[in-house]
């Protein structure tokens, strides 16, 4: 009986301190936890480019049909961009040692000049002496193409006919001398849909080979045939 006694009171003692405790929020201990880093395939990465902050300050971009040019400024002569191809061999850019127009007889632009064979578009000069037109147009400070029209237009001293300059560089209906017209912001086709402008002028010229548009303001040229993707365009530095 006494065995039966001891047993019963410790039952009655471990219940006791177990129903003491009810009542009470329990002491809840939790761990600390890693945040989960979700790495999402590339394919979802969108990338956002800013065209204000794509090109150094020193540089312009314009726009040729659909493509994107960078213009060089004063501050940054001869910088190779965008899709207008350089003249290259081998991949690098090719320039010669001859001699870069006098600028106190010349006049500064910045050139897009697209033709069949070549595009650049770079800071550029141009002198019209005693009837001989040259446009140079340079890169890194050095000459990357020259121009020289008079009866003859010679490409880097190579010289043709007009006609073959047509030919081989712009189109073969265009008049014998559109490229002296153009380079000196002159009428084309005799003046053909010529309409007078503030500061300038600006010409239409369609048939079944080209689509031209033509204008000058303030110095400044723009030539383009569309259906030929031809361009000609000089911004004047300093008016």
């Amino acid at each position: 009986m006494r065995v039966y006694s001891t047993i019963i009171s410790a039952s009655i003692v471990v219940l006791s301190f177990l129903f003491a405790g009810c009542g009470e929020k329990p002491i809840v201990v939790r761990a600390k936890q890693k945040p989960v880093i979700q790495n999402y395939p590339p394919s979802q990465t969108v990338q956002k480019e800013v065209i204000d902050n794509k090109y150094p300050p020193t540089l312009n971009p314009t726009t040729i049909g659909e493509k994107v040019v960078i213009e060089s400024n004063a501050t940054a002569l001869g910088t190779p961009v965008g899709d207008i191809n350089q003249k290259e061999e081998l991949g690098e850019v090719v320039t010669t040692n001859e001699e870069i127009l006098d600028a106190s007889t010349s006049d500064s632009y910045v050139a897009t000049f697209k033709t069949k064979k070549f595009a650049y578009s770079d800071a550029a000069f141009i002198r019209d002496e005693g009837g001989v037109l040259e446009l140079q147009i340079l890169t890194a400070g050095k000459p990357l193409l020259h121009l020289k029209i008079a009866e003859d237009v010679c490409v880097d001293h190579n010289c043709i006919t007009k006609m073959e300059f047509n030919d081989e560089y712009l189109n073969h209906n265009y008049p014998p001398n559109l490229i002296d017209h153009v380079l000196r912001g002159e009428p084309i086709f005799e003046g053909q849909n010529l309409k007078r402008t503030t500061n300038g002028f600006m010409q239409k010229i369609e048939s079944p080979d080209f689509y031209i548009k033509y204008k000058t303001y303030n110095r400044n040229i723009y030539f383009k045939d569309v259906k030929n993707n031809i361009v000609i365009k000089l911004r004047k530095l300093s008016q």
